[in-house]
């Protein structure tokens, strides 16, 4: 051997053939810790494998056929028991040690590189740890207990094509293919790569972390499924149940195909009952389950982008919290949750989120263009909200309710209650270029309203009633008398005013020695009603004099500005004379401190 150390599973090919081999040495006579295996590998005859010299059963396959059961295939000649420690050395599919019927109990299992077990059939059970660097199958009847860890995250595969497959203690593997059969324990399952085609019902979580491949059949019962790489759920009309508090948890990229959906399925573990019918989701019955959701988590994709009629995730709570991507395929949402994420749409036709039942918190980004409707559930607002250029929430039926936080609005954007009241909370903010569409009914603001933003004008706009509480507040910034220079508030329907308003100057405006009349609120009906004043009215500055009026109740709201130091003629007063008050923007008639300034277009005579 020179230098060479032998490492435990070392094997060593020491006859090959092209044709069959039979036979079995009737001697051997190797280094201590080595035993003799036949015909396990493709053009193999015989190997020397090295299992330490310990008291570790090693399948030799000395009688042949590949069978666990079969005692002459045992480094001694006797079927491992209870205590045991099994080495498998054995090729990879067709060369799979094959346990078919038996049940059987081990100390621990080694199946090293490019070595495989097939557990088809009867029952092994390990009571100890487990060394995966090759693949251990579980098909046909088969089922296999691991109690203890699985360590193969290096280059272990495991398969499972039927059976159960139970994982009582941490497990983690490179490849999980599961396309039929299932999955169950208590243990977490950590692995890089899978293909999910069938039932999972550990009670631990299932953590990828590379490429998840999401196939027909694949269901989850109780615990998580974590996706932190790529996940891909294929089109064709089927879906992933997830059944009595099983979670979804999407932290990398999930692509959701046309027509492909999550539902919530029965306590049975069972996705549905009675015939399937897959071109009608809503005449299957999926039955009833608790808790169960999918989460697409901070920094979580995902991708919807189908054109389609829409994905559906029946009876299972939705909570966003990174980015969906809705291109033109449509999303429906049925059992409630939290939308706190980013909401993109870069499709022309549909790709609209549907809120169609249950409780939702709505907070975060619509961005551009995207479509958020309210289509039969209970919406709430509790975080700040943007509605992007263009981005439309809309309420069709159902409910939309404003708790607290924010809420911007972008150029083109609209939020539209369906005739419902919508009430601005105290402390919340509603500002920007949008409009706030709620028909007859009425906005009530507790908070503030500040069209366009903070020192930046714009024009807000509500189709419907507005209400200004006592504890409410318009915000209104001042750059000029040119249409955009300041902000407005534009009302379709009637104004009741009170609260506060707070002007400020912005982009280098001030009022001068000239009255500057700057409209704040208009209507675009004369036949709809302006009534109220406010309790306050903050001016911009301490050197400005202001005046407000309203023309005959209906509007617009006007605000004369001028210096403070300048007193403008502007002939309110219910006569000519110069000393009245109210025929002066200050109030009073001019002192020896103050410039009297009489614009041209003063009543024809004063005395």
């Amino acid at each position: 051997f020179g230098s060479y150390a032998p490492t435990v599973a070392d094997f060593i090919p020491a006859v090959k053939a092209t044709g069959t081999a039979s036979g079995t040495f009737s001697s051997v006579a190797a280094p201590g810790g080595f035993v003799t295996g036949y015909n396990l590998a493709a053009g193999e005859s015989a190997r020397l494998i090295y299992n330490g010299g310990s008291s570790t059963k090693t399948f030799t396959n000395s009688v042949g056929g590949l069978n666990w059961s079969t005692p002459g295939n045992w480094s001694d000649g006797i079927l491992p028991g209870a205590g045991d420690s099994v080495l498998i050395s054995s090729g990879s599919n067709s060369f799979a040690v094959n346990h078919a019927s038996g049940n059987d109990t081990i100390g621990s299992l080694s199946i090293f590189s490019n070595n495989s077990l097939n557990i088809s059939g009867g029952s092994l059970s390990v009571t100890g740890s487990s060394l995966l660097d090759g693949s251990l199958f579980v098909s046909g009847s088969g089922a296999a207990t691991l109690s203890g860890p699985l360590t193969g995250a290096t280059s272990g595969t495991i398969d499972v094509s039927g059976g159960t497959l139970t994982l009582n203690g941490g497990s983690s593997a490179k490849t999980l293919l599961l396309s039929g059969g299932k999955i169950d324990g208590t243990g977490s399952i950590s692995v890089t790569d899978m293909t999910w085609g069938s039932h999972v019902t550990s009670t631990s979580a299932l953590d990828v972390a590379g490429i998840l491949t999401i196939n027909p059949g694949a269901a989850r019962s109780s615990g998580a499924v974590n996706s932190r790489g790529s996940a891909n759920l294929a089109s064709s009309y089927f879906g992933v149940p997830l059944s009595d508090g099983a979670v979804f948890n999407n932290y990398g990229t999930l692509n959701i195909g046309t027509n492909a959906e999550f539902w919530q399925g029965s306590t049975s573990g069972t996705p549905f009952s009675g015939a399937f019918d897959p071109s009608n989701y809503f005449a299957n019955n999926f039955g009833e389950a608790t808790g169960a959701r999918f989460v697409n988590q901070a920094g979580g994709i995902f991708n919807r982008r189908d054109y389609a009629s829409g994905s559906v995730f029946y009876g299972l709570a939705f909570d966003n919290f990174g980015t969906l991507n809705m291109g033109q395929g449509e999303l429906g949402l049925r059992a409630g949750g939290t939308l706190a994420g980013t909401v993109n749409r870069s499709g022309i036709n549909f790709g609209g989120l549907f809120l169609q039942g249950g409780s939702f918190n709505l907070s975060g980004n619509l961005s551009n263009n995207a479509l958020l409707y309210v289509d039969g559930a209970s919406a709430n607002i509790v975080g700040n909200l943007y509605l992007g250029t263009n981005a439309t929430l809309q309420t069709n039926s159902g409910t939309l309710g404003w708790a607290s936080g924010n809420m911007a609005l972008g150029s083109g954007s609209q939020l539209t209650t369906n005739g419902g009241n919508l009430s601005i909370p105290s402390a919340s903010t509603l500002s920007g270029t949008g409009s706030i569409n709620v028909a007859t009914g009425t906005l009530l603001n507790n908070g503030i309203i500040q069209p366009g933003g903070a020192s930046s004008a714009g024009t807000l706009n509500l189709i419907g009633n507005l209400t200004m509480g006592s504890g409410g507040v318009l915000v209104m910034d001042l750059g000029g008398t040119s249409a955009g220079q300041s902000d407005l508030l534009n009302v379709s329907g009637d104004v009741v005013l009170g609260g506060t308003l707070d002007t400020k100057y912005i982009n280098g405006f001030v009022a001068g020695s000239t009255a500057t009349n700057i409209n704040l609120i208009t209507s675009s009906s004369l036949a709809n009603s302006m009534t109220g004043s406010f309790a306050t009215i903050n001016a911009p500055d301490a050197n400005t004099n202001y005046t407000a009026s309203t023309s005959a109740g209906t509007g617009p709201y006007v605000l004369s500005l001028s210096d403070s130091s300048t007193n403008t003629w502007i002939g309110n007063g219910s006569d000519n004379n110069w000393s009245t008050g109210s025929n002066w923007s200050l109030g009073y008639a001019p002192t020896s401190a103050q410039t009297s300034y009489i614009p041209d277009t003063a009543s024809p005579y004063l005395s």
